[in-house]
């Protein structure tokens, strides 16, 4: 089925997408910034995190009351879930990195950051791509070997900050920002895997 613009469950559904280049953007602000400039980022962080958390919450309520949706309902409501579990991981990766008062990031975090940009980017131009089965598959092979790239990067960040940290405790805290970017490459995956199910549904 073609999505229709005016839906008020689509323009919550590009809401929640536009929450996630939102979020991904205030990330990368982030991790080049001075550690005096990180608690108003994390901060903004998670009042994206909250009007994202709200907008689903009315597009769960909005599914749940009508009997025609724009795309498939539990896709649907699948993605009102899934969109701000991203923002979630992300604003977890900020409050991490501020509250070990980490002072330069590894170079693989600001990497992986600059590629999940894309990747928002890409969640973004999806999900306006509903009823163009063809470009959406497109879209969502993007994503996947964008990931695939960023899990390369991390896994090599976590290997070099435990061979090349001689501090056990300070290699602790890269990775703990390291796998929590591993925890929001997953919930990429998980939108990823819902747009390709939509595409699926539409050819």
């Amino acid at each position: 089925m073609s999505i229709r613009e005016g839906s008020g469950q689509v323009r919550s559904l590009t809401r929640l997408a536009a929450s996630v280049r939102e979020a991904c953007a205030t990330l990368a602000a982030f991790v080049a910034a001075r550690r005096s400039e990180r608690k108003a980022l994390a901060a903004e962080l998670r009042r994206i995190l909250g009007e994202a958390d709200s907008e689903s919450r009315l597009l769960l309520s909005a599914v749940g009351r009508s009997f025609v949706t724009p795309i498939d309902r539990v896709v649907l409501a699948d993605l009102a879930t899934k969109l701000p579990d991203i923002v979630e991981r992300l604003s977890g990766v900020a409050d991490l990195a501020h509250g070990h008062r980490l002072g330069d990031l590894p170079p693989d975090v600001i990497g992986s950051v600059a590629f999940l940009e894309r990747g928002a980017e890409l969640i973004d131009h999806g999900v306006h791509q509903f009823g163009r089965p063809d470009r959406l598959l497109e879209t969502q092979h993007e994503l996947r070997r964008l990931m695939r790239e960023v899990r390369r990067n991390l896994r090599h960040g976590i290997t070099e900050s435990t061979a090349s940290t001689p501090d056990s405790r300070s290699a602790m805290r890269d990775r703990d920002v390291l796998i929590q970017l591993v925890r929001a490459v997953e919930a990429f995956d998980a939108v990823t895997d819902l747009l390709r199910t939509v595409a699926i549904q539409e050819s």
